[in-house]
């Protein structure tokens, strides 16, 4: 792993990009907190994720789902755990639980964003593209709707 740049945001506020060993990046920012006189340091860590990562997250959602460790659309704590440690050893990354979910939570939002989007008129879904597709006009009238 190496920084490949640092900026300050503001004092007190750093922002780092670290690029990883395996050419995937990580936006960190640190700030330090001042409560009561007293300060402390935060650092919040943001992934930059590629299509590969979002394929084998899917796919790994997917075998979880089909062996019955999916409950009413929840994952069971040892799927969290063994996707944790597959996707890890998969990208040589060290992200916890949290990561994954909040990227779950994420690609559950487009999902249904898309879904609602094909449910209007006009709109289709591109196979070969893997893309909504519509008429300049449609995207138009729907931009003025939302």
């Amino acid at each position: 792993m190496y920084v490949s740049a640092e900026e300050s945001i503001s004092e007190g506020e750093s922002k780092t990009l670290i690029q990883e060993d395996d050419g995937y990046n990580r936006i960190c920012e640190s700030s330090t907190v001042r409560s009561n006189s007293k300060g402390s340091s935060v650092t919040r860590c943001r992934t930059t994720w590629h299509p590969p990562m979002d394929r084998y997250f899917i796919d790994l959602m997917l075998d979880q789902a089909r062996r019955g460790n999916q409950i009413e659309g929840v994952f069971r704590k040892q799927a969290w755990t063994e996707m944790v440690n597959l996707f890890n050893a998969k990208f040589e990354s060290n992200f916890d639980v949290d990561v994954l979910k909040n990227r779950y939570k994420s690609l559950r939002r487009q999902f249904n964003a898309i879904k609602s989007i094909l449910r209007s008129d006009g709109f289709a879904w591109d196979n070969e593209r893997q893309m909504v597709t519509a008429d300049n006009n449609v995207w138009q009238d729907y931009i003025k709707v939302t």
